[in-house]
């Protein structure tokens, strides 16, 4: 009697749950592969919106502004076997990355294993029967259904749960606080005092994208020096606290701002995973976890795409 066919729960629909799905089933031809998505389209992150806050079935949208640009070349952006469009320039889009994932998806047949608007709610370790128990939300319609799988593969990113610090006097700023998941578009701040907060990738790419438009930009970092934002953009110090009309740096200098910008990062999420999972989230940090990828005290479940920072191999 031939072995029944392995069973593959995916966590989500992005670049890691795409290529993750399309492994699974070229690794095993008579697998049965299911990849839930909360959302209605494929993409993860690089679905975007204008929309922010929820959607319309109440879940969290995406991060994504409207003329981003990626940080890395666009070879160190593709698949592999699916490479970004010669034509695509250095670095790519939104839409250059949307195509290439709807180009994945035809190409690999994956739609057909994709069921949207599908909430993972809960993950356990059913020891009876040595599987996974997945309880899992139809969003639209409000229904739970109960599912057992062999596998689990969790690719639900770590771009959704916001990091924002508790500077004093949050709570009395008159302006506009927003995180960065929460900014679309550079000229929305048009003849605005603006300060955002946090050196890293978004600060750099958004701090001086809003000053060409607004009346003042600051952005405020811990880099011992400099970063590279052009003469638009006034470089401050920490955030010591915050005023009713703006904020007072450790230097000892003070800003009046309208609106304030949170570029201060995000936390990995896993909200659905049951204690026996075998794993913990810890300082930001999923483990015990080999090679960054599978849970050591259960191996048939794996995280894709838990590294932030891309190890490009030329």
């Amino acid at each position: 009697m031939a072995p029944a066919a392995a069973t593959y729960c995916i966590i989500g629909a992005g670049p890691s749950g795409l290529c993750t799905a399309k492994q699974a089933l070229a690794l095993d031809s008579h697998a049965t592969v299911t990849v839930f998505e909360q959302s209605k389209q494929i993409g993860g992150l690089w679905a975007y919106t204008d929309d922010t806050g929820k959607d319309s079935n109440g879940l969290d949208i995406t991060c994504m502004y409207a003329n981003l640009r990626t940080n890395l070349v666009k070879q160190g952006m593709g698949y592999p076997d699916y490479p970004i469009d010669e034509q695509a320039p250095t670095f790519v889009t939104i839409s250059d990355v949307i195509k290439q994932l709807e180009g994945y998806v035809d190409k690999f047949q994956l739609k057909k294993v994709i069921q949207f608007e599908r909430e993972v709610v809960r993950v356990t370790r059913n020891f009876s029967t040595d599987r996974w128990d997945v309880l899992v939300k139809d969003v639209a319609a409000n229904r739970y259904a109960m599912h057992q799988f062999d596998f689990v593969l969790v690719c639900n990113g770590h771009y959704s749960s916001r990091i924002i610090p508790s500077f004093p006097g949050r709570n009395i700023f008159r302006g506009q606080q927003l995180h960065s998941k929460d900014y679309r578009r550079e000229e929305n701040y048009r003849d605005q005092r603006v300060l955002v907060v946090g050196g890293g990738h978004s600060g750099m790419d958004i701090a001086p994208a809003i000053a060409l438009h607004a009346d003042k930009v600051v952005l405020s970092h811990r880099c011992n020096d400099p970063v590279h934002t052009g003469d638009r953009v006034v470089q401050k110090p920490e955030v010591l606290r915050l005023t009713q009309t703006g904020a007072e740096f450790v230097d000892g200098t003070r800003e009046e701002f309208d609106t304030i910008i949170y570029c201060t990062g995000y936390r990995y999420s896993t909200p659905f995973l049951s204690v026996d999972c075998g794993v913990s989230l810890e300082d930001n940090t999923i483990s015990p976890l080999y090679y960054h990828c599978i849970n050591i005290n259960q191996p048939t479940m794996a995280f894709t795409g838990c590294l932030s920072t891309p190890v490009l191999c030329l």
